[in-house]
């Protein structure tokens, strides 16, 4: 439930705000994947970047676009910290994780394999049954690097909320260094590691 009680999910960044712009949407308007095209992202990415946007999370991930790409671009030269989600077959070549500058995510799986020069500049976080709200005001568990891309985001915001002069590249370093093995994962971010990093207190909850 919220951190009120009532019926929600507590994000990772409880006291963060969101902007929340809908650039996609759902087929049948229950459930399966999410359709996107070009012009829908755009107006999204300059809603996010007119409304002054500290961070742009793009759980989603498509073919090179050339609109986007500049985007993105001057998004990043903004200072703005964009997290894109890594495709299913895991080609760091496609929109958004191929623009440079964008923190790319995956899924943590049970066991990954020998890192490569691609997968290092990848950050792993929990992205398989994860519980989550869902159309209709239902609960349900889902799995995706769209999922692991928004816990990404959130512990980023987290970290803003401590360190506010935090830059992508710098906070990308620390998420990394600070990443490690889990009970399930060889390599995931950890938030609470992180948290402390910054020399502030963190209590991890029982797992």
């Amino acid at each position: 439930g919220g951190a009120d009680g009532k019926a929600g999910i507590e994000g990772v960044a409880p006291h963060a705000k969101l902007i929340a712009v809908k650039a996609c949407w759902q087929a049948d308007n229950r459930s399966g994947p999410s359709r996107c095209n070009s012009f829908t992202l755009a107006e999204a990415i300059q809603s996010a970047l007119e409304a002054h946007a500290q961070i742009i999370n793009l759980s989603l991930g498509g073919p090179k676009d050339p609109l986007l790409t500049q985007l993105i671009e001057l998004s990043v030269r903004k200072g703005v910290i964009v997290v894109g989600a890594v495709l299913p077959d895991g080609n760091l070549k496609a929109f958004p994780v191929g623009v440079p500058g964008v923190i790319a995510v995956d899924s943590a799986r049970a066991t990954n394999g020998p890192a490569s020069d691609s997968a290092a500049r990848v950050l792993y976080a929990p992205g398989h049954d994860i519980l989550t709200l869902t159309p209709g005001g239902h609960y349900d568990f889902v799995s995706g690097s769209s999922f692991a891309t928004a816990n990404v985001t959130g512990t980023i915001a987290l970290l803003l909320g401590l360190q506010p002069n935090l830059d992508a590249r710098s906070i990308e370093t620390l998420l990394d260094q600070t990443s490690g093995p889990s009970r399930q994962h060889v390599r995931v971010i950890n938030a609470c590691r992180a948290v402390e990093a910054l020399h502030h207190t963190c209590v991890e909850a029982a797992r």
